[in-house]
């Protein structure tokens, strides 16, 4: 049960680095499989800031 809740905590707290590729569609993909994870409004902005359609 902990490594489940250090992966959640991790998922969380991720952010795209600046210098990251834009628009990438798996990280699109691993957020929305993340998406019980977050609200929808912080699900959206994590997606707007990925640069993926959302």
């Amino acid at each position: 049960m902990k490594l489940r809740t250090w992966a959640a905590q991790s998922v969380q707290r991720w952010r795209p680095s600046p210098d990251g590729r834009r628009g990438d569609a798996e990280v699109g993909e691993l957020l929305d499989r993340s998406r019980h994870l977050f609200s929808d409004f912080v699900l959206r902005r994590r997606k707007w800031e990925a640069g993926v359609a959302g």
